[in-house]
């Protein structure tokens, strides 16, 4: 049972970090103003860099069901969440409208990458669980025969 829940979660992480990946590899190259010179995007406190930082981790979070990647994984989780809700604190609001009317996509992208870290960090800490609770209950379904 608890084995099967932690395949669960762990194809479930890997599934949605791709899709989050792959949203954020048409968004974020698109409004890049390297590559379309069309795009004059304002420095809004790093927002374009969290994005492209926040894809990278996804795509590290594809391959978490390595052990050494799946704490640098947790680890860069949980440092991406917190710079980004300090930077949300910290964001002025004009910066938030500019955003949220001149580049929606960056934008919902940005929070929609918040609310999915921490969807990574409370799987880590349950998968954590279950994983300890797996190595000190084993469970022998052969042993109630």
């Amino acid at each position: 049972m608890n084995q099967h829940f932690l395949d669960v979660l762990e194809y479930n992480m890997m599934l949605i970090n791709g899709i989050f990946f792959i949203i954020g590899l048409i968004i974020v190259p698109y409004h890049s103003p390297f590559l379309n010179p069309l795009i004059t995007i304002h420095y809004c406190d790093h927002i374009y860099t969290l994005n492209v930082l926040g894809g990278l981790n996804c795509l590290l979070n594809v391959f978490s069901l390595y052990k050494p990647i799946t704490i640098l994984g947790f680890i860069s989780s949980l440092t991406l969440l917190v710079i980004n809700c300090y930077n949300l604190h910290i964001l002025e609001p004009n910066c938030r409208d500019y955003l949220a009317i001149n580049y929606n996509n960056v934008w919902s992208y940005y929070n929609s990458l918040i609310i999915y870290q921490s969807y990574n960090v409370i799987s880590y800490i349950i998968k954590s669980i279950v994983i300890y609770k797996l190595k000190k209950y084993p469970s022998n379904p052969y042993e109630s025969l």
